[in-house]
């Protein structure tokens, strides 16, 4: 017994003839008497066998026990080899088609199990996550006051456009088509349901509903079009509104003419078409009163093929387009319109003078005097925004109190190292005065003249100590 072991080792690494390895098969304790599982995965009705369909080989108990996992090959066949004899199912899964068990069968020792199993196709609804970022405001609205889109009048000298007005334009916009009747329809509705502003004017035919003006092309700055608008201006619609902004006089006195060539027939036999514009542009009392005139007539010949000779349907007509702009008061306009004038940054960036401001009016609790505080920085505005938030818990326990403030200097370092550290203000609730402290105050202010701007106090030096206001 003891030399057993020592002779089952020396069987099993040295090299035996072929008669004796049955012999060291048996006496080594390898399996014995298992089957084998061949499935055959295909679909429409056996006539294409599946590729890349995932096999279960599971037993037939309740508890269903999955053996063995795999996929078929490119001819649909998986092969379960060492099968123990019992009672199984199959199961196949793959992507748009339906799971399906097979029969069960039985698997018998040293004999191969042929399993056909066929699956049906169908249909995956594909999932479409949209996640849109809230916007910052205050209403915490997904939902956009209007879309739109809109194309500049520039675009009648460069594109290929079938005619010089803003509703040939129109066409180039999605949503935008012109039906059989010639009628354009926009966004899917009728022609009836759509609105025209020109230039905050709504132009709608009333008998029609069609859009009730042609402008010379010459006369449009853009043309947009807003796809179900929300705001309360825009009334009289189902469907969208078109707004036709069209062109200003300037300061600067400017004539253009243009298409003074005609369209010709073959062989110059005669005119097709003659469409020759003018605009004219200038000043009535420079900064105060401009105008902007116009002009396009219009004579095309469109030949009607389907009829013997070829007779021409004859158009004639004669467009005119005025505006007039007067600016009542300098205050009325924004300047620092000119680009080239505007303050660039350490980058090279334009900085817009336009900016949002803040103005805090103060009165000093020593010496009586009224101060504006005027931020327009992201510091500043943070400090007067923080100083609202301190100060709306008090607006319903102090309503006949304004709050007395300190003000000091803070400050951060600025990302670009060559700001170095930047200061910015800080606003401290220190107490509280009687309203009627400011009423004088502001009744001398209702009372001035409101015509003139108060002037502004120069804004304190940022002192090392708070000063008490």
């Amino acid at each position: 017994m003891p030399k057993f072991p020592v002779l089952l080792l020396t069987l099993l690494c040295c090299s035996l003839p072929a008669s004796a390895r049955p012999l060291v098969a048996v006496q080594s304790g390898q399996p014995t008497g298992a089957g084998r599982v061949v499935a055959t995965i295909t679909t429409l009705q056996g006539s294409v066998h599946m590729p890349g369909v995932e096999v279960e080989l599971r037993t037939a108990s309740p508890q269903a026990t999955v053996l063995a996992k795999t996929t078929t090959d490119g001819s649909g066949l998986v092969t379960f080899p060492d099968v123990p004899p019992g009672r199984y199912i199959v199961t196949a899964t793959r992507p748009g088609f339906v799971p399906r068990n097979s029969a069960e069968f039985d698997v018998r020792a040293n004999d191969t199990s042929q399993v056909l199993l066929d699956i049906e196709l169908t249909f995956v609804m594909p999932e479409v996550e949209v996640r849109a970022p809230l916007p910052a405001s205050p209403t915490n609205s997904v939902q956009p006051v209007s879309m739109s889109d809109m194309l500049a009048g520039s675009v009648f000298e460069t594109a290929p456009i079938e005619g010089d007005d803003f509703q040939s334009l129109l066409q180039l916009l999605p949503g935008v088509v012109r039906g059989p009747d010639g009628r354009l329809r926009i966004k899917g509705g009728q022609p009836s349901q759509s609105a025209l502003q020109v230039s905050s004017a709504s132009l709608i035919d009333p008998s029609s509903g069609d859009f009730d003006l042609d402008l010379p092309g010459q006369s449009v700055e853009s043309v947009e079009v807003l796809a179900n608008p929300f705001a309360a201006e825009y009334g009289r619609f189902s469907t969208s509104v078109t707004q036709v902004r069209t062109r200003r006089g300037t300061n600067d006195w400017a004539i253009k003419p243009g298409n003074l060539m005609p369209r010709f027939r073959k062989s110059f036999s005669g005119v097709r078409g003659f469409e020759p514009r003018f605009s004219m542009r200038g000043p009535i009392k420079r900064d105060r009163a401009f105008i902007a005139q116009d002009l396009q007539f219009r004579y095309v010949a469109t030949p009607v093929k389907s009829l013997a000779g070829e007779p021409d349907i004859e158009l004639t007509s004669f467009d005119s387009f005025t505006r007039v702009d007067t600016v009542v008061s300098a205050r009325h306009t924004l300047g620092d319109t000119d680009r080239e004038q505007w303050e660039v940054d350490s980058t090279g960036k334009e900085r817009d003078p336009w900016q949002r401001t803040n103005y805090l009016l103060c009165k000093g609790l020593n010496d009586g005097e009224l101060y504006t505080f005027t931020t327009s920085s992201k510091g500043g505005l943070d400090a007067v925004a923080r100083l609202c938030k301190d100060y709306a818990p008090f607006m319903a326990t102090k309503p006949n109190e304004w709050p007395v403030i300190e003000i000091g200097t803070d400050s951060y370092a600025h990302p670009n190292k060559d700001f170095g550290r930047i200061k910015v203000p800080t606003f401290k609730i220190a107490g509280f005065e009687p309203k009627a402290t400011f009423a004088p105050d502001l009744g001398e202010q209702q009372d001035a003249d409101v015509d003139e701007l108060p002037e502004v106090a120069p804004a304190p030096k940022p002192a090392a100590k708070r000063n008490r206001i």
